[in-house]
């Protein structure tokens, strides 16, 4: 048999095995995520003066911060689109964040130089889908996680934003771009928010489980964020970038013990025995020169 038979015949041999096991390639299988542009410490909400001994009791404020966007755009119009069955609008008075990286669906055919905002609230749709449910359109529900939210895309960086996706999507063939009626933005740098926004750093003088420590907590707009022992903050004042624990355990063996928060800096000088009030040097303050604070997503740490 020659060989240009052989191989129509293997190919027609192996077309219905194909077409029994192999599972369709979509461009947008990866889900799509996106990490936001952190908070600058704008103003500070100074709680204690810079000075030497210092004493600290339960929930004492050492360092306090106020809070602003760091880059963000609000639209000339507002924004309504359809992705994976669904309708999403973001509305004019949005506050909306650049995203420093954006991973997922199609997003890697986008440009070099695409600026992409992210409506910085996520859009509960858990009721909407109970509605579904209750109609009948399970399959419209099974295309979206309760909790999605919208990012839109100014591909060429002209001011207008001109596709949208969404975070949240279940089914890969729903990743993908969707062309909106061009809108015009405007960008602004350190934007305040508005509201109850601040960074702080606590003394917690610990208990039957964990011992005196400091943490950093954050409020945006009065939302008041926990974080676990474990989770992590990326700081970085001009060009010095650091990784810090929320929460920084002090050491009785280790006084005096240096301990920073980004440029916010003291020294842990003696831990009362009997009342557990810290006494503490407070070297320096947050620097309001452009520093940024960004939550990461938690690491676990084993130990073994």
């Amino acid at each position: 048999m020659k060989t240009a038979a052989r191989r129509a015949l293997a190919m027609v041999t192996a077309g219905p095995m194909l077409a029994l096991w192999s599972t369709p390639t979509f461009a947008g299988s990866k889900p799509y995520d996106a990490t936001l542009t952190g908070y600058v410490v704008q103003q500070s909400g100074k709680s204690m003066s810079l000075g030497e001994g210092v004493v600290l009791k339960e929930h004492d404020v050492v360092f306090r911060g106020k809070l602003a966007w760091f880059d963000t755009a609000t639209l000339a119009t507002p924004v309504t689109f359809t992705a994976a069955g669904g309708e999403f609008t973001v509305v004019q008075t949005a506050v909306l964040r650049l995203a420093a990286k954006v991973i997922g669906g199609d997003l890697e055919t986008l440009p070099k130089g695409t600026r992409t905002y992210c409506d910085n609230n996520h859009h509960n749709t858990a009721k909407g889908l109970a509605n579904l449910a209750s109609a009948g359109l399970l399959s419209l529900g099974a295309r979206l996680r309760s909790d999605t939210q919208v990012c839109l895309v100014d591909k060429d960086a002209n001011g207008d934003f001109e596709s949208a996706f969404v975070i949240g999507i279940k089914k890969p063939e729903d990743r993908h771009l969707v062309d909106i009626t061009p809108v015009t933005y405007t960008d602004k740098m350190l934007t305040p928010i508005e509201g109850d926004s601040v960074v702080e750093v606590e003394y917690l003088d610990g208990d039957a489980l964990s011992g005196p420590q400091f943490s950093i907590n954050m409020r945006v707009a009065g939302e008041h964020f926990q974080f676990a022992a474990l989770h992590m903050f990326a700081l970085r004042s001009g060009s010095i970038p650091m990784r810090v624990p929320s929460r920084q355990p002090v050491k009785a063996k280790k006084l005096p013990q240096y301990l920073s928060f980004g440029s916010a800096q003291l020294m842990a000088q003696a831990i009362d025995p009997f009342t557990r009030a810290a006494t503490v040097d407070i070297l320096s303050d947050f620097r309001l020169d452009g520093f940024v604070i960004q939550p990461l997503p938690q690491y676990l740490y084993i130990y073994y």
